[in-house]
């Protein structure tokens, strides 16, 4: 895991012709969305999250940016500190939100997503070789984005194959 400043993470964005947290914001490009509600248990999340990367994404490497901490405690941030201290990291987490995983992390993206979730934050998840990114809205809700269309309709599949619910407004679809 490698740690990145904003700077860093924009500039890895645009590279990799991802939107920079692209939640309520008008996409450049025709994109395709859906929003569901989040597994519930630790070992769903992971398993979820496992699934996403491997089956339906297929990710190489992939990102994830913390956003916010609005349930923040003491302990969950002194995890996520150490699991941080533990690749290396020394700088603070406002400094150095955006975290590079590589294929062979990623049993530790998985973690790392999954407490996200647990904890309440809100974290985006993106990769970029299917151009999708995957957005936990305090451990509720996930919303998702993805430049193609197959991609949009195997996670659909997948949504249906964790029994999870689709929210009111988040059936898949395209926007642009």
């Amino acid at each position: 895991m490698r740690c990145l400043t904003i700077n860093e993470q924009v500039a890895w964005l645009a590279e990799n012709r991802l939107p920079f947290q692209p939640y309520n914001k008008k996409l450049s490009e025709t994109t395709f969305y859906l929003q569901f509600h989040a597994p519930s248990r630790f070992h769903q999340i992971e398993a979820l999250t496992e699934t996403f990367l491997d089956q339906i994404v297929n990710a190489k490497d992939a990102m994830i940016t913390v956003v916010d901490t609005p349930l923040m405690t003491t302990s969950n941030f002194r995890l996520f500190e150490q699991l941080r201290n533990a690749h290396g990291e020394k700088r603070l987490w406002l400094e150095t939100p955006a975290h590079l995983f590589g294929r062979e992390e990623q049993p530790d993206l998985i973690g790392l997503f999954g407490l996200t979730v647990i904890f309440g934050w809100m974290a985006y998840l993106y990769v970029p070789n299917s151009r999708s990114v995957l957005y936990n809205w305090e451990g509720e809700i996930f919303d998702f984005w993805t430049a193609e269309e197959t991609t949009m309709s195997e996670m659909a599949k997948l949504i249906d194959r964790f029994t999870l619910k689709m929210t009111p407004t988040g059936a898949p679809r395209r926007i642009s």
